[in-house]
C-alpha cells in the first residue's frame, strides 16, 4: 500500500510490488483504451509537461494512483471515462502516475501526495492551483476542472487574506484563501488562517475537514508522522462529507501502516467500514485488508461476501472471497470464486496467481483430481 509520505525511491520496497505496479500500468492502458479514449494523456514527463503548459499559457492536470487503490480503480472506471470530464480536460495537459513507479514516486514526492487516489492541477508557472484527495464524482471533478481554468487568470490573494483575518470571517472563506496562501508559498499565513478554522469553525464541516487534512499534510513535513496523526485521527472521526471522510480515513491507514501499527489499522478499517456500509469499494477495500493484516480470515470471508452483494458484477470481491476461503482451506470453493472474479475482471493478475495456488493445493490434496475447467485463460 501506499507509505503515507517517503522520500523518492521508496515506493517500491520489493519486486512483488514492483509486479503489482505493473499490474496498474496494464489496468490503466486497458481502461484507457476502452473508455477513457478521448482523454489526451500526455507522453511527456513532468517536467516536459510543465515547460510546455509554460510556453503555452495553459494548466496541467496530474492523477495519482496505484493497483492496489480501490477508490483509484474507481475513479478510473467512473469518473475519468465521464464525457463531461473529457471535455473539461480539453484544455489541459493531462498525465497520471502510478506511484509505484519511480517516475510517480518522484511525482508524489514533489507534491507532497499523501493520499490516494489524488488529483492536482498546476497553473502555467508550474505551482498547485487546486488539489483534491479521495475519489470524487464526474460532476464534482469538472467542476474543479472549470474553476480552475476559469480563474487560472492571476488571481491575488492579497485582498482576501485580509479578509480572511476579519474576526468575522467564515470558516469557508478561511480555509480557502488558507490553501490558496500554502500552494503559493505563504505557508506560514496559511497555517494561520486553518488552524483558527479548524478551532472556531463547525466540527465536521466540509472547511474544518479540509483545515485539518491539510494541517496535517503540514505537520507530517514538518514533524513527522506522530504530529499529523491526532489532526488526521480528528479528520477521520469527525468528517460528515463522504469524499471528504473517504480521503481522512484512507491517508490515516496510510500514516498507521507507515508507522507498523498494525492493530490500529484493523481498528481504523472497522470504523471506517462502519462508516460507509454500502460503499462497495469501501468493503471490498476492508476485505482485502483483513485479510493482509492477518485478522480471521471468516472476518474477511464476511466482508467479502458483503463486498459481492453491493457490486455483484465486481471482480474484486470474489477474489477476496477466494483468497479467505483458501485460507480456511475451502480449496474447493476458492476456486469456484477465483474463476469468477477471472470472468469478470479478466485483466487482473492477482486472481491468477491465486487460483495456481489453489490448484497446487488441490493437487497436493488430492493427486488424482481431474483438471479443472476454468472459464478464463491463463
Amino acid at each position: 500500500m501506499f507509505p503515507f509520505m517517503q522520500p523518492p525511491g521508496r515506493f517500491l520496497p520489493n519486486p512483488k510490488e514492483a509486479l503489482v505496479g505493473l499490474a496498474f500500468l496494464l489496468i490503466l492502458a486497458a481502461l484507457s483504451g476502452q473508455s477513457s479514449a478521448e482523454i489526451a494523456w500526455s507522453d511527456l514527463s513532468l517536467d516536459e509537461a510543465v515547460a510546455s503548459a509554460a510556453r503555452s499559457r495553459t494548466l496541467v492536470f496530474l492523477v495519482f494512483g496505484a493497483e492496489w487503490c480501490g477508490f483509484c480503480r474507481e475513479l478510473e472506471r467512473r469518473t475519468l471515462s465521464s464525457a463531461v470530464v473529457e471535455q473539461a480536460l480539453k484544455p489541459y495537459v493531462s498525465l497520471r502516475f502510478d506511484v509505484d513507479t519511480e517516475a510517480g514516486a518522484k511525482a508524489a514526492h514533489r507534491y507532497t501526495v499523501t493520499g490516494l487516489p489524488t488529483v492536482l492541477i498546476l497553473d502555467p508557472d508550474g505551482n498547485v492551483s487546486a488539489r483534491s484527495s479521495g475519489f470524487m464524482k464526474d460532476q464534482e471533478l469538472a467542476a474543479l476542472l472549470d474553476r480552475s481554468r476559469l480563474s487560472s487568470t492571476s488571481v491575488s490573494v492579497g485582498s482576501l487574506y485580509e479578509k480572511a483575518q476579519a474576526p468575522d470571517a467564515g470558516t469557508e472563506l478561511m480555509v480557502s484563501v488558507g490553501m490558496a496562501l500554502i500552494d503559493r508559498g505563504r505557508e506560514e499565513d496559511g497555517r494561520g488562517l486553518l488552524e483558527r478554522a479548524a478551532l472556531t469553525g463547525e466540527r465536521g464541516s466540509p472547511a474544518v475537514s479540509r483545515a485539518l487534512l491539510s494541517l496535517s499534510s503540514i505537520a507530517l513535513r514538518r514533524s513527522g508522522a506522530e504530529a499529523a496523526l491526532p489532526l488526521l485521527t480528528r479528520a477521520a472521526q469527525e468528517a460528515i462529507d463522504p469524499m471528504l471522510l473517504r480521503e481522512a480515513y484512507t491517508s490515516l491507514i496510510s500514516l498507521l501502516r507507515d508507522l507498523h501499527r498494525k492493530q490500529e489499522q484493523l481498528q481504523t478499517w472497522d470504523q471506517f467500514a462502519s462508516r460507509l456500509p454500502d460503499d462497495e469499494t469501501v468493503q471490498e477495500d476492508y476485505a482485502r485488508a483483513l485479510l493482509e493484516l492477518g485478522a480471521a480470515a471468516e472476518r474477511g470471508l464476511e466482508a467479502a461476501q458483503r463486498a459481492a452483494r453491493l457490486d455483484p458484477a465486481a471482480g474484486g470481491p470474489q477474489e477476496c472471497r477466494a483468497a479467505a476461503l483458501y485460507r480456511l482451506g475451502q480449496y474447493e470453493e476458492a476456486l469456484e470464486a477465483v474463476n469468477e472474479s477471472i470472468i469478470l475482471a479478466p485483466s487482473e493478475t492477482s486472481p491468477r496467481i491465486l487460483r495456481l495456488r489453489i490448484m497446487e493445493k488441490l493437487r497436493a490434496a488430492k493427486p488424482q483430481h481431474p483438471t479443472t475447467k476454468h472459464p478464463a485463460s491463463e
